[in-house]
């Protein structure tokens, strides 16, 4: 097994007095690299004679000097263009790796070579501290390699620590290498980039420790708010740009933005150009979090909630499936609770689910339930209300973005101050300044920081406010995220359905079937099972394969919880996968 080669690039502006210590770390390692490249960047203080003594013990070591500071991008640059090895460490000169770090990573890495990056667990010292300080990611107990799917489901919030990072020179200059325009964070988000497209190695061990002091660059930077939400909005963008959308799933799945907290939902509310539907995939966690906070203060949770739940789980199982960003699950879960207890505490976090992904008219029938017998219950008054703005709400004022986020620091002044009436009312007006409808206000001011679904009804206002609700998008129904589905009919038209399946390449998962003489049996190799199989939501989306049963298996659907252009389509929809339009209707067969 051949030892791959390494390049260590070392940018440098000023840390001559930590320069020395970079290096003697590095040439203490067991395995030494191919090379290691410094890139003084116009330092004016000590810095290239420390570098010049260092060049002078190993041939391997290389000075590159800038005249003039030029930044350290820049330097970064410099240092990947003269690179020669297969992978490399973008190493700064403050930090230091500790023993063992390369001959562990390379290793890795080479019974690896398709993964992207390794690394390992983060860890840090205080600047004057031969203390290091580790902070166990805790995703294996054994150094392992994790496919990009593996990475999105252990990473829970976290990151790649890019002081642990050995990254393969190929993939990183693929994934756009450092993007300027992030800055700070540029680093964070080309680990994740490689990452995602594949996979990485881990050592579940400090390798490498970074320096904390305040001089920093990202710690320094990251303390003005108003640049970190514009970099915070960079990224958003480019998730979503063709470039990069390949990623958003993972971005999502992996809830990594929640590592920004509030900031990064403060960035979204500024920016009317990130309101959609992606965004709120991407940044569900944090905004379930900062809604909740919010919530606790105006309002906290009413032991009513819990006694309405006779078996103990629903709404907690509800809450998590919204954290989670499992809207259907959530869907189907409250649906039911509604149905047994419709009052407030369960038919207001079910409206606001299904207000969110396009179910109106449910949310609508199930307000008038509730409100029949508790016709005067504010929170119920205030949806319905929403419900009806929604449908009448009217443009945007010119300087909404920021006039709402002014409101909110005013709210939030309000609410530590005590005064919650007032806070709902400096809610009401900055969401009527900037959404136009009366109606979503009071929603806005009745029930959005309640209890259960609080995160559902803020990310409902958010898409109001910009326009991308389900209803209001094209008739076609884009299918580009489906992978795997379920045919609901095993006659011709299921034939047809598993045709179409297989040149969208989509997998079939099983058949379902309302004809318990076919279950448990195979159809062309798939399994045939009951409707009841369909509780375990293992699939992206169900054919529905019959024109003479399509309305009564859609009833059913609907009584499952399933939405209709969200968890099922028919043979009569238009749909769209790629840029290729499809409609499912064939003509000429009954069944």
């Amino acid at each position: 097994m051949t030892t791959p080669r390494l390049s260590i690039i070392v940018p440098n502006f000023n840390y001559g007095r930590y320069l020395g210590e970079c290096l003697e770390a590095i040439l203490a390692q067991s395995v030494q690299p191919l090379e290691v490249i410094v890139v003084d960047d116009g330092s004016t203080d000590d810095s290239v004679a420390v570098a010049e003594r260092h060049v002078a013990r190993a041939p391997h070591v290389r000075l590159i000097r800038h005249e003039a500071n030029r930044g350290l991008f820049d330097a970064f640059a410099t240092g990947l263009a003269e690179a020669r090895g297969d992978y490399v460490y973008l190493h700064s000169s403050d930090d230091r790796v500790l023993p063992g770090f390369i001959e562990r990573s390379l290793d890795l890495l080479a019974r690896h070579p398709q993964a992207g990056l390794c690394c390992s667990d983060p860890a840090s010292f205080e600047d004057g501290s031969s203390v290091i300080r580790r902070n166990a990611l805790g995703w294996s107990d054994r150094p392992r390699f994790f496919s990009p799917v593996e990475l999105a489901e252990v990473m829970a919030g976290g990151a790649v620590a890019g002081h642990t990072t050995i990254v393969r020179l190929d993939a990183f200059r693929e994934a756009g290498g450092y993007r300027p325009e992030l800055r700070w964070h540029c680093d964070w988000f080309a680990w994740l980039a490689v990452g995602f497209r594949h996979g990485v190695c881990y050592i579940p061990e400090a390798l490498a420790a970074i320096r904390s002091h305040g001089a920093s660059y990202g710690a320094a930077a990251r303390t003005d708010r108003v640049q970190q939400r514009e970099v915070l909005a960079a990224i958003l963008r480019l998730l979503q740009s063709p470039e990069y959308r390949d990623l958003l799933p993972y971005f999502a799945r992996g809830s990594v933005l929640s590592h920004f907290g509030d900031e990064v939902v403060r960035a979204v509310l500024g920016d009317p150009a990130l309101w959609s539907v992606e965004t709120l995939m991407l940044i569900q966690e944090p905004l379930h979090v900062w809604s909740r906070g919010i919530g606790q203060a105006i309002e906290g949770r009413t032991a009513d909630a819990r006694r309405a739940d006779e078996d103990g789980v629903g709404l907690q199982a509800a809450d998590a499936a919204i954290a989670r960003g499992q809207w259907r699950r959530a869907y189907g879960l409250l649906a039911r609770l509604a149905r047994q207890h419709p009052g407030a505490e369960t038919v207001e976090p079910f409206a606001g689910v299904a207000m969110l992904i396009g179910r109106d008219e449910a949310a609508r029938r199930a307000l008038d339930r509730a409100l029949a017998q508790a016709p005067d219950d504010a929170a119920l008054k205030g949806l319905q209300a929403g419900l009806d703005g929604r449908q009448t709400s009217a443009g945007r004022a010119e300087d909404g973005p920021a006039g709402f986020l002014a409101a909110l620091d005013e709210v939030e002044v309000e609410l530590a101050r005590g005064a919650r009436v007032t806070a709902a009312e400096r809610l009401a007006a900055a969401i009527a300044a900037i959404a136009g409808g009366a109606g979503l206000a009071r929603t806005a001011a009745a029930v959005w920081f309640r209890g259960a679904g609080a995160a559902t009804r803020l990310a409902d206002c958010v898409r109001g406010l910009a326009g991308t609700a389900a209803r209001d998008a094209a008739d076609r129904i884009s299918l580009d995220h489906v992978e795997s589905v379920v045919v609901f009919g095993a006659g011709e038209y299921g034939a047809l359905a598993r045709d179409l399946a297989h040149r969208c390449g989509w997998a079939v998962r099983y058949i379902v079937d309302n004809d318990r003489r076919r279950w448990d049996t195979l159809v062309d190799g798939i399994p045939v099972a009951g409707p009841d199989r369909l509780a375990a939501h293992d699939f992206d989306l169900i054919i529905v394969a019959s024109r003479a049963h399509g309305p009564q298996i859609a009833e059913q659907l609907d009584a499952l919880g399933m939405t209709h252009g969200f968890d099922y389509v028919s043979f009569l929809d238009p749909i769209t996968v790629g840029p290729v339009e499809l409609r499912l209707d064939v003509p000429g067969l009954d069944r």
